[in-house]
């Protein structure tokens, strides 16, 4: 494997690497992969995360609650995560940090959707 940082340009061995980057960017970024495993790659079916974050003045969850999971396909959220039950507030300006978080397919139109159009799917009322 190729590093390059600002100063100098090396080659490392590694037994295995572990990569957390999309598939799609990994292969052009590395296009040197055996081509094997580069069409394993390229089959693979991608999902896109949808974000929704509250900025609150008062907490979210009455039972401190981090990372609260939601199982129900028809729900807009499949994880309700309050960041402040986590790290204080004083780390978020004094505010209550959740974000309401989703995997869609990348058609979906979770993508295109205004702030106010998701918040209006999170919340109706």
């Amino acid at each position: 494997m190729l590093i390059k940082t600002k100063s100098e340009e090396k080659t490392e061995l590694f037994d295995k690497v572990i990569v957390t980057l999309p598939s799609f960017l990994f292969l052009k970024l590395v296009p040197t992969l055996p081509t094997d495993y580069k069409e394993k790659l390229e089959k693979l079916q991608n999902l896109g995360a949808t974000n929704l974050i509250l900025r609150l003045k008062e907490p979210f969850s009455k039972i401190n609650t981090y990372w609260l999971n939601v199982c129900d396909k028809n729900a807009p959220v499949m994880a309700i995560v309050e960041h402040t039950n986590y790290m204080d507030k004083k780390y978020y300006g004094g505010e209550y940090l959740v974000y309401l978080g989703n995997y869609k397919s990348p058609d979906d139109a979770y993508f295109t959707m205004t702030k106010e159009e998701m918040l209006k799917k999170f919340d109706p009322i």
